[in-house]
């Protein structure tokens, strides 16, 4: 699986954690290859309804260190970053392919 969201990264193993249709909710791990300060990164996303008839996901990230060293502030915000850009990839497929949900 290529991963050049998060700088460096050349290849990772992913494993989807829950994927709970009722609630909404998609949450996988990512593990193996050179995640370079991270043992494992978990990214969550919950879907919500909103008013207006459109939805809102809250993202969520839980991350396990490589030994003791933590990871700076930087790293982190490249995680969180990929989160987000995984998640406009997504929307902008689903966009332009409406009959792969339909």
């Amino acid at each position: 699986m290529p991963y050049a969201a998060i700088k460096g990264v050349k290849a990772v193993k992913s494993r989807t954690d829950v994927l709970d249709e009722a609630s909404f909710c998609y949450k996988y791990t990512v593990f193996e290859g050179n995640l370079v300060v991270f043992e494992t990164v978990s990214y969550e996303y919950k879907f919500e309804a909103v008013e207006d008839g459109g939805s809102l996901c809250k993202i969520s990230m839980e991350y396990k260190s490589v030994g003791d060293v933590e990871p700076t502030e930087e790293e982190k915000s490249e995680g969180a970053q990929t989160a987000v850009k995984t998640l406009k990839g997504v929307e902008a497929y689903l966009l332009a392919c409406p009959d792969a949900y339909a």
